[in-house]
């Protein structure tokens, strides 16, 4: 048939197989409206990865270049060409979907350089739902046959140890749809890892299917095949008939009063416990005594962030007052600032103390650590008795690093949430900076440019910045120049300002035009922020073969970034404002762990020693490493510079580089952070977010490790990073939500009603011999899970059961087990409801953010709101513990040698908790997952 070039978004479906190929080519499976496997990716690169030959991403017009052509069995034939701008790479690669529900995938290329260089084809993201639990067999290129059940759960994180199969030339699997197999053939290695536990899935749960790190040489054909045979079709299962639950049934004390755990994060210096605890009466009074300072508006501030505080979780709103501390009553809380020198340890500008005996105070010797203070005193409050009282203690604080930021991007339509993260986050957990990314603002000076995805109003980032002040966070402009300049350059109007146009990465250094615009860009940001600080970005410059033009090439990758890097540091001192930037262009390999772009050491050196020295370089290293390993801020600071150093989400990192950082602090630190001067100084820790070009709703709910490591990274900035073994103290993730969720549910006991679900519970959550659980050949089930009333958390629900075993509602999914289940449950209310807490599962796992059912809350008046049910972000697969802000743990039958079972629960705020309830209508989708449901608690 004729060959027909693909333009846009492509999606492509035989015999119940769809392919979808999205952003950057990236391919999505569907089988029968099931998903099978998301993103693919293709990768040529050093083996360090610190250059790239070939990725789909590197051409924004490769979807253009696919030739689909039809077969003449009625398949379709997909044929791509490899190959990267310089013909370093080339070659091409061939998808084929058959008549009889065949998936083929084809390479044959060849790498042209004597660089050495690796292949990573990840062929699939194959989703747990297929594999766990189940059969498999493995036919070995060395003639052995393996078989065995694939683990419920990861086991390791580790991708070698992590293999069910490699090299190997048939994969057979009893998926839960019917057999599934996988035959390979060629010259490279293709295999199949659990990477469930791998911590470059980014919290993804996966099955990692492809070609993994296989080396590349010069002139030697690359050239292998993999062929996914799908089950047959079958007649989806016939639905039972729609459940009715008896109606919801009143119940007393359905939510305990709030217990803060006894803890104050970020850690304090020194904590000693008082007996005597102060109760905050209706009475009380928040008086300002300034001693011999001037009561200014920062303070009445921050008074007022305490007031706002002590408002929320207890709802007394405490008036606020001026006037000395002698003059006050007992019950008032007193903030005092006191003269310099008067709190111990000296040369501490942001320490604090908090007592509460005799009476409550609060002292600081700058309006930085009260703020500090009245950070500190909510987490104090308990209910005691039926009363709000702040715990009795004796508290001395201050930082182990100045500068505590966090990096995040701007969003389209995300005003509100990122107001939350300030008020509910970053302000309590004393972050004193945010840089913030705002590359795809909707600039006015060029339209042309907004993105309709990304592009915020420039009105919603001003209130994000009016809150960043009110908190006492310094917001610092990030806008990328030179490299990850897709913003400005991926448009029809600018992409000839692209260094290289077919891949607009870099721009075009020898172009004035660049300059104007960004110049004026820089203005504008200027105008929005009014900063102390710019970061121009400049990370991974030379990443994609830069420079490409031959005017570029000859004047040198090293001199062109120096002169583009004087251009902005110029531009922004004239202004009274310092330079930062990403410090990997100025590190050599051996110079630190990762993040060393400059070749050679001698390379970083000139680079280093031609910046002016009052720049401020954010060093960001990944890996998680011992505290010794991180060796470049100190070569840095000795280079001259001030040094805030940059870490991302995993647990290790962000623990070894904070005690590192603390080390270098100790040896050349300062406390003034803020200092308009040069440097050589260690000033602090900026916890990076890459979840995506918006931080909006999308990103947080598909993203929660990310946001969540917020909560770990001002514990290690404060601290240290000082934790015994380098381990989290606590259970950030566990902390990160009861800070976002406090002010949800009432601060108190509460009475409401639960669902009776015992006549309409359908499946024993106790396995039967020779069952397989859920499709789990393993037999694991979750017995442990008894029948009757369970707290879960503050939440009593009642588990229905027949008095020998608990059961639960599970709705239709088309990975369910053999038989006959309903789509759709009703749970008559007929009542008044602040909150409804949901007890739920899904069954598989699958895509985050897939939606597997919705509930709608219908009025007595008619209308109504709905819950959608998405995966990882408001409900789990019972063999994940993982949680997020939406969705806490709520019963989890703990680790052991079976597989470890989860419940999570899901509070739905009643916008309207005036109005009745008639009742709630859950519908699954039936597009893979079941979904279930423990429980159901309303509270009044």
């Amino acid at each position: 048939m004729a060959a027909k070039p693909q333009r846009g978004p492509m999606k492509i479906e035989v015999s119940g197989v769809k392919l979808s190929f999205g952003e950057q080519a990236s391919m999505q499976v569907e089988v029968d409206g099931v998903p099978f496997s998301g993103g693919s990716s293709f990768h040529v690169v050093k083996p360090d990865w610190s250059g790239r030959f070939f990725g789909y991403e590197d051409d924004p017009k490769i979807l253009e270049k696919f030739v689909r052509r039809t077969t003449r069995d009625g398949g379709v034939r997909l044929e791509i060409p490899l190959r990267n701008q310089d013909g370093l790479f080339q070659g091409a690669q061939v998808i084929e979907l058959t008549k009889d529900r065949r998936l083929i995938t084809s390479v044959e290329a060849q790498l042209t350089t004597d660089v050495p260089a690796i292949v990573e084809h990840k062929l699939g993201m194959i989703w747990p739902g297929w594999l766990a639990g189940r059969h498999y067999s493995v036919n070995g290129i060395d003639g052995t046959t393996t078989s065995g059940v694939v683990p419920s759960v990861a086991k390791d994180a580790d991708f070698t140890k992590s293999q069910l199969a490699r090299d190997f030339w048939t994969l057979k699997l009893d998926s839960r749809l019917g057999p599934l197999e996988i035959q390979t053939s060629g010259t490279a290695k293709i295999c199949l890892s659990d990477y469930r536990k791998n911590r470059w899935a980014q919290g993804k749960k996966y099955f990692w299917f492809g070609v993994f790190e296989l080396p590349l040489r010069a002139g030697k054909t690359l050239r292998y095949s993999a062929e996914i045979r799908f089950p047959a079709k079958t007649p989806d299962a016939k639905k039972a008939p729609e459940l009715i639950a008896n109606k919801a049934i009143p119940a007393m004390g359905v939510l305990s009063a709030a217990v803060w755990p006894d803890r104050i994060i970020p850690t304090p210096k020194a904590f000693e416990k008082l007996k005597s605890s102060f109760e905050v009466v209706k009475g009380a009074r928040i008086v300002i005594d300034p001693g011999d300072q001037a009561v200014t508006s920062n303070v009445e501030q921050i008074a007022g962030l305490l007031a706002e505080s002590i408002a929320q979780i207890t709802g007394n709103k405490l008036p606020i007052v001026a006037m000395p501390a002698k003059a006050g009553r007992p019950e008032d809380i007193t903030l005092r600032l006191v003269a310099a020198g008067t709190l111990r340890p000296m040369g501490q500008p942001e320490i604090y103390e908090i007592s509460t005996a005799p009476r409550l105070s609060l002292s600081a010797e700058t309006t930085v650590g009260l703020c500090n203070a009245v950070r500190t005193l909510p987490q104090l409050l308990r209910m005691q008795e039926g009363k709000w009282v702040v715990r009795g203690c004796h508290v001395v604080d201050y930082p182990s690093l100045p500068f505590r930021g966090v990096h995040l991007f701007s969003g389209r339509n995300a005003r509100d949430l990122q107001i939350k993260m300030l008020r509910d986050i970053l302000g309590p957990l004393k972050f004193n900076a945010i840089v913030y990314q705002c590359d795809y603002m909707k600039w006015a000076s060029y339209p042309e440019i907004h993105h309709d995805q990304f592009g915020m109003d420039k009105s919603d980032a001003k209130a994000v910045a009016q809150e960043a002040r009110r908190q006492n966070i310094e917001m610092i402009p990030l806008v990328n120049t030179f490299g990850h300049s897709e913003w400005l350059l991926d448009h029809p109007a600018t992409r000839q300002l692209s260094d290289n146009p077919a891949n607009p990465f870099a721009y075009d250094p020898s172009n004035p035009r660049v300059y104007e615009m960004c110049d004026k860009i820089y203005a504008e940001a200027i105008d929005l922020f009014r900063p102390r600080f710019f970061h121009i970005g400049h990370d991974e410059i030379t990443m994609l073969n830069f420079p490409f033009r031959e005017a570029n090439r000859k004047v040198g990758a090293t001199q062109l970034i120096l002169n583009d890097i004087r251009h902005y540091y110029k531009f922004l001192t004239a202004r009274g404002i310092r330079t930062m930037l990403w410090g990997d262009m100025f590190l050599a390999p051996g110079e630190a762990v990762d993040a060393t772009l400059a070749a050679t050491k001698q390379e970083a050196a000139r680079r280093r020693d031609a910046l002016p020295k009052d720049i401020v370089i954010c060093d960001w290293h990944y890996d998680p490493n011992p505290p010794e390993k991180f060796t470049s801020p100190a070569i840095l600071t000795a280079a001259g510079f001030d040094v805030i150093g940059s870490t991302w989400y995993d647990a290790g990192n962000i623990l070894g580089f904070a005690a590192a950082l603390s080390r270098e602090f100790g040896r050349n630190g300062t406390t003034d952070w803020r200092a308009d001067k040069a440097g050589g100084q260690t000033l602090g820790l900026l916890q990076t977010t890459w979840a995506g070009y918006s931080f909006d709703q999308g990103s947080f709910d598909q993203n929660p490790d990310q946001y969540m490591a917020y909560l770990l990274a001002a514990e290690a900035a404060w601290t240290g990073g000082k934790e015994p073994g380098g381990k989290p103290p606590f259970n950030y993730r566990e902390e990160f939500s009861r800070f976002w969720s406090r002010g949800l549910l009432p601060g108190g006991k509460s009475d409401g009603w639960q669902a009776d679900l015992d006549g309409v519970a359908n499946f024993n959550l106790c396995s039967l011999p020779g069952e397989a659980w859920l499709g789990y050949e393993t037999g694991e089930s979750l017995e442990a899970l008894k029948s009757g009333a369970h707290r879960f958390g503050r939440t009593e629900y009642r588990i229905p059961g027949d008095g020998k075993s608990a059961k639960a509602v599970l709705l239709y999914g088309k990975l369910n087990p053999a038989g006959s289940w309903p789509s759709t449950m009703k749970i008559p209310v007929g009542k008044t409801s602040r909150a409804i807490c949901f007890a739920t599962a899904a069954t598989l796992g699958g895509p985050s953010g897939q939606v597997i059912a919705e509930s709608t809350m219908n009025y007595a008046d008619g209308t109504s709101d709905v819950i959608r049910w998405r995966l990882e972000q408001n409900v789990f697969a019972l063999e994940d513990n993982r949680f997020s802000p939406l969705a806490e743990v709520a019963f989890t039958t703990g680790e052991g040698e079976s597989m470890e079972r989860t419940i999570h629960s899901h509070v739905w705020c009643n916008p309207y908790p005036e109005k009745a309830v008639r009742d709630i209508v859950t519908t699954s989708v039936g597009n893979g997952s079941g979904f279930m449901l423990f429980g159901v608690t309303g509270v009044q």
